[in-house]
């Protein structure tokens, strides 16, 4: 192949690959949660600083302020987020 032609489409490549918008958002660091499988949603308790995140068949309590998992609420097949009240 073109050694040129090769050089274009690593160029176009590039300038075609999807970049990070800026924005008000950035990354801050990552928490281990743990757990096998996917999460589903994820519901703020805005009072109590903590993120409700369902897992499968349990939902997971997050604490924000300590970053760290301070809770579970087990035995909820199917769960697909929760509320508090």
């Amino acid at each position: 192949m073109n050694p040129i032609a090769v050089a274009a489409s690593l160029v176009l490549a590039g300038l075609a690959a999807p970049r990070a918008a800026d924005g008000p958002y950035r990354f801050v660091k990552d928490v281990a949660i743990g757990g096998e499988g996917g999460w589903d949603y994820l519901n703020l308790d805005a009072a109590g600083k903590r993120l409700l995140i369902s897992h499968g068949t349990k939902v997971v309590v997050f604490d924000l302020k300590t970053d760290t998992v301070v809770g579970e609420i087990a035995d909820t097949p199917g769960v697909h987020g929760a509320v508090i009240a």
